[in-house]
């Protein structure tokens, strides 16, 4: 009987023993797969962003747990952080651009995103090592996500900053909420951080739920588009202005109220290239 104790006693403890050798590896487990970087506090700007993608296996920090979050992204990362969000299978080739060597860590990440269409390069080159910039990164998005042009009037402080081949898609990018920024800074170098919480924008937040209303369809504009003012100039009609995703200029306004009802409406004078149109906002 008290060798039976004993016996019983000794796998008892061997169990304890292998349960407490286990507990730490597997916390240790569990805080890289939140993201936990020693150079990410919690009350980081992109720290929720940066957690996430890494729990998704999208973006990894270096072999010390730092994940260096105000360095600039170069191209060549940041197409493999989006083909990782977008799980795309290995590209038939590797040798679609000249500077990107099928040797290259960023080789199967360009050419699959090449061969979708979403990374063109210049003249056959990627340029992988070069530091990506705001409006890179836009069209960048815009094609890996396929963000739509919903229409929404948008306007940005510096938008003849913005290279002609980008501009389209830095509107498309904060018509789909991106960005809120009213300067967009399209020549600045993407840091790792702004990248991760974009793509976590484009990516995480913009996955489609059966529940939701798709954005394009709720911002879809009315078949007829103006202004119209009833003959008394006692009422009007407000509606989309406009072609969809130009940019107005507000330059003077007022407030109304709308006939009929008790909210206030705000009445402007917009620009549309040489023309002064009312509108309403």
């Amino acid at each position: 009987m008290y060798r039976q104790l004993r016996q019983w006693f000794l796998a008892a403890s061997l169990l304890g023993s292998m349960w407490g050798g286990t507990s730490v590896p597997a916390f240790a487990a569990a805080t890289v797969e939140k993201g936990a970087y020693q150079d990410i506090p919690a009350d980081h700007y992109a720290a929720k962003a940066i957690g996430e993608l890494t729990k998704r296996g999208y973006v990894s920090g270096d072999t010390e747990g730092r994940f260096h979050p105000d360095t600039p992204i170069t191209r060549g990362e940041a197409a493999l952080w989006i083909s990782r969000a977008l799980k795309l299978p290995d590209p038939a080739s590797l040798d679609g651009f000249s500077d990107v060597p099928a040797a290259s860590p960023y080789a199967k990440a360009v050419n699959a995103l090449r061969e979708r269409k979403i990374a063109e390069g210049d003249q056959g080159r990627f340029e992988p090592d070069s530091t990506l910039t705001r409006e890179q990164m836009a069209s960048l998005l815009v094609r890996a996500f396929a963000l739509k042009d919903n229409g929404m009037n948008v306007w940005l402080k510096d938008e003849a900053a913005i290279a002609d081949a980008h501009f389209r898609d830095v509107v498309k990018l904060k018509q789909n909420f991106l960005t809120n920024q009213a300067e967009y800074m399209p020549k600045d170098r993407v840091t790792r951080a702004q990248m991760a919480l974009f793509l976590y924008r484009a990516a995480v937040l913009g996955e489609s739920r059966a529940d939701q209303i798709p954005l394009e369809d709720f911002l879809r504009p009315a078949a007829k588009t103006g202004f119209q003012v009833s003959p008394t100039a006692r009422s009007w009609r407000c509606s989309s202005l406009g072609r969809a995703g130009s940019i107005f200029r507000f330059r003077t306004s007022k407030r109304r109220k709308r006939p009929g009802s008790p909210l206030p409406i705000r009445m402007s004078r917009c620009s549309l290239g040489s023309r002064k149109i009312p509108c309403c906002i």
